[in-house]
């Protein structure tokens, strides 16, 4: 018996097909939630995100804010006090943030992208910047804190004038000042018996003056020039830049390796004539240089130096006194060299430390290795110098005394003389700062020195965030 299909659907069916439908539908609108949900959240995470690194913008641009301020005034506080304990740990972050909520309005730095707070304890060589994005007031505001270590920096003396000295000064002979820079000042008094000419310059006292010779100055100078400000002079210690020592030329006519002899430095100890002994006898000579014995009682350790063959290098004579009588260098090739005598004792009872350049040598700055890369010294006298014939100075450098300087001959020099001035010893060849003969100075602008200045600035050892 045949069975009859069924053509037709079951209707049972279609409530099943409904459900499925709906089903998939409300899958579909969750996916879409989740997936908006996840959107949203994501927005916030990358807005908060921008306003972390805004915030970091904000904390460094203030950081160099305050560097500024304290640039101008190294006294400058916010007046907080912090524990130095806290330094390091995580509470030293929350005083900072604390300190820069409890600043008022008026004080914050306001930025395109956030606020921030400057905040300097009193007690402290540390600089905290506390930056804010969107705002200090938002709610769900970003920080970040950046803390600066500083230390006292400072800076570099110029020499602004071709002659500068504490004593009286005496113009004898008859000396020419060429260039802008190329004045002369005394703390003291000034006589003019010469015959002296400033043909950008000026010949400036602090103390009073007397020209009995001619005068001749730029029209540019003040109409009081002998009633003028005191002029700070560095104190002239070579002890100070014993550092810069290639040789060590010692009293029992040794030669040893000073602090920055290129291969040798590291065999020095804390004073000189403790490197390691490079010549034991220099008495028949060493680089130009002649021991003549020991001990003088007005020059201690005498040193010459007698040929033409221009040995370059930075030279300590150790209580001694050197005497340069040949004639090295040349206009196109000159010696650079330099020398520096330290004295025995104290003012006024100094021995030695004086330098005497009597021959016809053209000299210029040692500036070999990095020691002296920034070299302006030429002579660093611990007594007196006296310089006299035909000698040069063909590069800008620096010939300084703690003593007196007197200079005589035809003399060429491109660059300064400082004469401390602080006293007059008694077994000193020179008693007076004086210039004879016919000198020439010349000086077009300021010249960098290597001495320091009280702290005028500030230095950053380094900085870090909180």
């Amino acid at each position: 018996m045949l069975r009859r299909l069924r053509t037709e659907p079951d209707r049972s069916e279609d409530g099943f097909a409904i459900a499925v439908v709906m089903l998939a539908g409300m899958i579909l609108v969750l996916i879409t939630a989740i997936v908006m949900s996840r959107a949203a959240r994501q927005v916030g995470t990358v807005s908060g995100d921008v306003r972390w690194e805004q915030s970091l913008h904000v904390a460094e641009s203030c950081l160099d804010v305050g560097l500024v301020t304290l640039s101008t005034d190294l006294g400058w506080t916010t007046g907080e006090t912090l524990d130095l304990g806290d330094i390091g740990a995580r509470a030293e972050r929350d005083w900072a943030v604390a300190s820069a909520d409890g600043q008022l309005s008026g004080d914050l730095v306001t930025t395109p992208e956030g606020d921030c707070a400057i905040v300097k304890p009193s007690n402290a060589d540390l600089l905290f910047a506390v930056g804010f994005a969107p705002s200090r007031s938002a709610t769900e505001r970003r920080v970040r804190v950046v803390r600066a270590a500083l230390t006292p920096a400072p800076s570099s003396i110029a020499i602004t004038r071709a002659f500068l000295t504490n004593d009286e000064l005496e113009l004898e002979g008859n000396p020419t000042f060429i260039g802008i820079a190329a004045s002369a000042h005394t703390n003291s008094s000034v006589e003019v018996e010469g015959n002296a000419t400033f043909q950008s310059g000026c010949l400036t006292s602090s103390t009073g003056g007397e020209v009995d010779g001619n005068l001749n100055v730029h029209s540019s100078c003040p109409p009081t020039p002998f009633d003028e400000p005191v002029i700070e002079i560095p104190a002239v210690e070579p002890r100070d830049f014993w550092y810069l020592s290639e040789y060590d030329m010692c009293p029992d006519g040794g030669v040893y390796a000073g602090p920055a002899h290129p291969t040798l430095g590291g065999t020095v100890g804390a004073e000189p004539c403790t490197g390691l002994v490079i010549e034991p006898d220099a008495s028949s000579g060493y680089r130009g240089w002649v021991f003549d014995g020991c001990c003088d009682s007005e020059d201690w350790a005498e040193w010459s130096y007698g040929g033409n063959t221009a040995n370059d290098g930075a030279y300590y004579f150790y209580w001694g006194t050197p005497d340069v009588v040949g004639s090295p260098g040349t206009n196109n090739d000159p010696w650079e060299v330099l020398i520096m005598a330290e004295a025995k004792g104290i003012c006024p009872d100094r021995l030695g430390g004086d330098v005497f350049l009597n021959g016809n040598m053209a000299i210029g700055a040692y500036q070999a290795g990095s020691a002296h890369a920034s070299n302006t010294f030429v002579v660093l006298a611990g007594r007196d110098v006296g310089w006299e014939g035909n000698g040069k100075l063909t590069t800008p450098g620096i010939v300084a005394a703690t003593e007196q300087i007197e200079i005589d001959g035809n003399v060429d020099v491109e660059g300064a003389f400082v004469a401390e001035g602080r006293c007059d010893s008694e077994e000193s060849h020179i008693d007076d700062t004086e210039i004879e003969g016919n000198p020439t100075f010349r000086l077009d602008g300021s010249l960098q020195s290597l001495w320091q200045s009280l702290p005028v600035g500030l230095a950053v050892l380094g900085w870090d965030e909180l």
